[in-house]
């Protein structure tokens, strides 16, 4: 039985935009990723009958991304402004997959653009 999908949702605050370089662009994508397929993630782990604490679906999370930046041909632990254009085009095709609205994808999405617009090239 297909389990029917939740989310949550992610907004950037000015606190967020402090600072921001590669691996800060890398880690707000995660949160992001955190904050909105989560519940999901959580939902599917209980499912399985395997732990759903913080931490796993965290670990969960960072393998999501790792995974991402190996397929886009980016160091997960080395981000440069273009692989984590690459990831974010990826993650967002994905997210579709996964069942996310295009109005979802698009609102994250531009709120990461704005993340990683000011990565140093």
């Amino acid at each position: 039985m297909a389990l029917e999908r939740e989310f949550g949702s992610w907004t950037l605050d000015r606190e967020m935009m402090r600072g921001i370089t590669a691996e800060r662009a890398r880690d707000l994508m995660a949160e992001c990723m955190y904050a909105v397929h989560g519940p999901h993630f959580v939902q599917t782990k209980q499912h399985m009958g395997v732990p759903c604490d913080e931490a796993a679906i965290r670990r969960s999370v960072q393998g999501t991304l790792r995974l991402a930046f190996k397929t886009c041909k980016g160091d997960y632990n080395t981000p440069t402004r273009e692989s984590l254009e690459r990831v974010l085009d990826h993650l967002g095709q994905k997210a579709l997959a996964w069942g996310a609205t295009e109005d979802m994808v698009r609102r994250h999405r531009s709120q990461l653009e704005r993340v990683i617009s000011r990565v140093p090239q």
